[in-house]
């Protein structure tokens, strides 16, 4: 899966509750590998939009470990669902922040440096701009390595997804309940985030 924070689209033949029981079932089952967190937004007591943020059980989890935004919407043939993945929200905002200070610095230098263009004197300070084109790899690569240690997590959200709508086979280990799961399995909650409600 390419890209910095890749995206992809299904659409299913059942209606986005239907959507949400599914994966209801799928993270309720025991040793399930994913957990998930639903947000409804509801207008006047219809629900207009609802968001699942899926991510990996906290006992597989690391650094690099990714999340599935999922955006679920109604479609004539039944509910489209967009995904997005991306990093965990402290290790984006550090990425974002590393880029905003670079920029800051660059924008500092090359202010400073015009300036001293202008009044005659050495401009060193646009000695600046290639370091900071130097510096700028270093959050570029380690996003870089963090994708590739992600990507059997990523591929394990998808895999998840696509067995819990049943478009595709469990992925190993096994995450499908088997038939006839005890009650117990299907109540324990662990694996699923609370649910917020009309925002």
């Amino acid at each position: 899966m390419a890209g910095f924070r890749p995206r992809f689209e299904l659409v299913v033949p059942f209606p986005p509750d239907e959507v949400f029981a599914r994966l209801d079932r799928q993270l309720a089952c025991a040793g399930c590998p994913c957990r998930a967190l639903v947000v409804r937004r509801t207008i006047g007591g219809e629900v207009r939009r609802a968001t699942v943020e899926l991510e990996v059980d906290e006992r597989l989890r690391h650094v690099w470990s990714p999340r599935l935004g999922l955006e679920v919407e109604a479609h004539p043939e039944g509910a489209r669902l967009h995904g997005l993945f991306g990093p965990n929200p402290t290790v984006w905002t550090g990425v974002v922040f590393a880029y905003g200070f670079l920029g800051l610095g660059v924008l500092f230098a090359s202010m400073v440096g015009l300036a001293q263009l202008a009044v005659g004197v050495p401009a060193r300070a646009l000695w600046a701009l290639p370091a900071a084109g130097a510096l700028a790899l270093v959050p570029y690569l380690a996003s870089q390595v963090g994708q590739a240690k992600a990507a059997d997590q990523m591929d394990l959200l998808r895999c998840f997804l696509e067995a819990s709508l049943g478009l595709a086979a469990p992925p190993a280990p096994p995450v499908a309940c088997p038939p006839g799961a005890p009650a117990a399995a299907a109540a324990a909650g662990p694996a699923r985030g609370p649910e917020l409600g009309p925002a």
